[in-house]
């Protein structure tokens, strides 16, 4: 139990926090960066930065909180530049090297309880592209970290630009739970070209195949039974154009972001699949931020806080259940509200990225407060 002084402690006790990490910074990173500025402006914590390279490169980021150093991983999985997998005890040791506890986006439970024991790893949550007024690079405040973070990354000239920043400002995401006069069922997507650069690996060349594959099928099953009730396909790049013409998303269809996230408001049912390295891709988190019923396939990777089939979402594994899981719910306008408000609740606690970075905070300070193990179910 915590007795009444150590209480009143925490409650005003403001963590001094410093910020490493040298750019170029990848997407991934930006929720991070922005919940620690969005704490810093509500003066709840102190904040500062500093440069720092890192093994891992630029999906990690490192802090030091009171003291307590802890990494953020917000890789896809638990994937290797070298186009292997990280899954030995070395390299969970080698990741959480020079830290205290290790936040990773990507966690796998078993992986864990098999090769983990006595390493400080703990499940981060869900993980999207977002930003706020208060980052220095859109113009707030100083440019403390900007100068040696986002001056080299991907998105910095359209950031700086304003208009592709405030597109992704946090409460652009946000709508209160509700269910649209018209039924609309959500599902745009992107293909990913096995033969890129980047690709180091058949291993990786072959995910990209089955996921554009299942995702293509999931398209032409939706557009079939759904007919007009369905809005999406695959965004109209190069390579989805010339492999799967039939699923791209009509011309008519505006897929800038500003008018998807308009879009995703009047949706009754949005749909979500795997991504690179079995992770859950950033639609899942722009669809809990708007309060949407959601339908995906299952989850590979564990997230805090008790989100989970039947109260977030409704599982589906094949096009055919797909169709199943979406005609039940348009079906059941109780159990879409339910969904709603769950997904309403769950982002404000465990996903807006000042209440994300909170809790971890907390939780490297006050490591008793959590469970010790989390185990494979």
């Amino acid at each position: 139990m915590i007795d009444q002084e150590e209480a009143r402690r925490r409650a005003v006790h403001r963590p001094k926090c410093v910020l490493y990490c040298k750019g170029p910074l990848e997407d991934h990173c930006l929720q991070i960066v922005t919940g620690f500025f969005d704490l810093a402006a509500l003066d709840m914590i102190e904040l500062s930065s500093a440069p720092r390279e890192t093994e891992f490169g630029s999906t990690l980021l490192d802090a030091v909180i009171d003291g307590i150093r802890v990494r953020y991983d917000l890789r896809d999985g638990y994937n290797l530049a070298n186009g292997a997998y990280g899954r030995t005890r070395e390299d969970l040791v080698r990741l959480s090297s020079g830290a205290d506890v290790v936040f990773k986006r990507s966690f796998d439970p078993w992986v864990q309880e098999k090769v983990g024991q006595g390493i400080n790893i703990r499940p981060l949550g869900l993980n999207y592209l977002v930003t706020s007024r208060n980052v220095p690079f859109l113009g707030a405040g100083t440019r403390l970290y900007a100068e040696h973070v986002v001056r080299r990354s991907r998105i910095a000239n359209a950031v700086l630009k304003m208009s592709y920043g405030r597109a992704s400002w946090v409460e652009r995401f946000e709508a209160p739970p509700g269910d649209p006069e018209l039924p609309r069922v959500i599902f745009m997507a992107r293909t990913w070209d096995p033969s890129s650069p980047e690709v180091s690996s058949i291993e990786f060349a072959d995910e990209r195949r089955r996921i554009n594959e299942m995702r293509a099928a999931c398209i032409r099953a939706c557009r079939e039974a759904f007919g007009e009730v369905f809005l999406g396909g695959f965004a109209r790049l190069e390579h989805a154009l010339r492999e799967f013409p039939d699923c791209v998303v009509p011309t008519r269809v505006p897929t800038n972001r500003s008018a998807f996230l308009r879009l995703l408001k009047q949706a009754t049912i949005c749909v979500a699949t795997t991504g690179l390295h079995d992770s859950i891709g950033w639609k899942m988190a722009e669809y809990v931020a708007a309060s949407r019923p959601i339908v995906s396939e299952p989850l590979r990777y564990l997230l805090p806080g008790g989100f989970a089939p039947g109260k977030n979402y409704t599982e589906f594994h094949n096009p055919r259940s797909l169709v199943s899981a979406i005609d039940g719910l348009l079906r059941d306008k109780e159990e879409r509200l339910a969904m709603a408000t769950s997904n309403a609740t769950y982002y404000h606690e465990w996903v807006r990225p000042e209440a994300l970075v909170r809790r971890t905070i907390h939780q490297a300070l006050f490591p008793s407060s959590w469970p010790d193990k989390i185990r494979a179910s």
